[in-house]
């Protein structure tokens, strides 16, 4: 069930159709249903089903774009939080080994911004180095291996032909 809600809450912009299908509507009364239900089942016996708060999220069903997506201009993007996770780890690793406390709350500014210190390599240069093997031995393995990959191959082909009939 959480996999076929998981395909309607994340149909994406390209998805041809209407949204508003016969089946979509089956959907959703049943989502709101199953909602329903645990909410009572809740009241009753007094228990935190998790389902009682599908209803709250039947809109979402069939929406034509992606669940997660957030606005680049005005909130924080996927990025930006994973990098802060990212440090956050590096942090509380530090933090363990020098047995020191660590306050992560107070850094959340700190974590949430850019940092100029994070560079990317570019390498702007090729060369080239040569092409072959270096040795003997380098050579016969790849010769080895390439045989073996042919003889595979056709193994396969083999295994996928019908059998012969007389």
């Amino acid at each position: 069930m959480a996999g076929y809600l998981a395909k309607y809450a994340t149909k994406s912009a390209d998805d041809s159709g209407p949204a508003d299908t016969p089946h979509w509507h089956r959907i959703r009364a049943t989502v709101r249903d199953l909602g329903w239900r645990a909410t009572l089942a809740n009241l009753q016996a007094g228990s935190r089903d998790p389902y009682a708060r599908l209803r709250k999220w039947v809109h979402m069903l069939g929406f034509r774009g992606h669940f997660g997506t957030r606005s680049r201009r005005y909130a924080i993007t996927l990025t930006a939080l994973r990098r802060a996770r990212q440090r956050a780890r590096i942090l509380k690793t530090e933090a363990r080994a020098s047995h020191r406390p660590l306050d992560l709350a107070a850094l959340e500014a700190d974590l949430l911004a850019d940092a100029d210190d994070e560079t990317t390599l570019v390498i702007g240069r090729w060369s080239y180095i040569g092409s072959g093997w270096d040795s003997d031995a380098e050579r016969a393995l790849a010769l080895a291996a390439a045989a073996r990959a042919r003889e595979y191959a056709q193994w396969k082909a083999e295994q996928r032909r019908p059998p012969v009939s007389v």
